[in-house]
């Protein structure tokens, strides 16, 4: 849910067109949304999400599993800042 709202900030309040999720966390390092580490973690969160779509070994979700807490901090990170940007134009 967080990049299709990163996405639709881009496209409202940036004209930004944006359409997978990895060309908006890359739309979103471009604005100065997310660092350039914010990006890459977000590109791996990527890679992350599709593995576990075709994958059914146990070894591998627990790897992605330890990922999980770093995902939501920067996912809610890049929420806030889209809130911050919001309030500071209204």
């Amino acid at each position: 849910m967080t990049w299709k709202t990163l996405q639709q900030y881009l496209r409202d309040v940036e004209k930004l067109p944006a359409g997978s999720p990895r060309a908006v966390f890359r739309a979103g390092r471009d604005v100065e949304l997310l660092s350039d580490a914010e990006a890459e973690l977000a590109l791996q969160m990527c890679d992350d999400r599709n593995l576990t779509v075709h994958t059914y070994d146990e070894a591998l979700a627990r790897h992605i599993y330890s990922h999980l807490g770093s995902y939501a901090e920067l996912l809610r990170a890049c929420l806030r800042r889209i809130e911050e940007r919001l309030a500071s134009s209204a």
